[in-house]
């Protein structure tokens, strides 16, 4: 369970390019569950151990059928075609952008 649970760390900081204190806590954390998990009974360890092996196999089948290039070069296509101004906007987008158009008058009240 601790090995593969350090495995599935590794490749988990590799995607989400975890830094600082949160890559090693994942590193700390099996390490710990080890010694502390290791003089109770096996049911504990056989689930994660069980969900590793899950994860991992999802993740290989995923990769399979993903290609990660044609969504990089869609999402940069998508970057590079100018927002559409008739598209209808949320309440909540309506809502936030008054109250930020509000929070400017309040500033440049206080300036004058």
């Amino acid at each position: 369970m601790t090995i593969s649970t350090l495995i599935y760390t590794y490749f988990n900081n590799q995607v989400s390019g975890a830094t600082g204190q949160m890559k090693y806590i994942g590193y700390i954390t099996p390490l710990i569950f080890f010694g502390v998990l290791n003089s109770y009974a096996a049911g504990l360890n056989l689930y994660y151990f069980s969900a590793n092996v899950i994860t991992f196999t999802q993740q290989y089948f995923i990769r399979q059928f993903v290609n990660d290039d044609k969504i990089h070069a869609q999402l940069q296509e998508n970057k590079k075609k100018p927002e559409d101004p008739n598209k209808k906007k949320s309440g909540f987008q309506k809502k936030l952008e008054d109250m930020m158009r509000q929070q400017e008058q309040i500033k440049q009240q206080k300036k004058k």
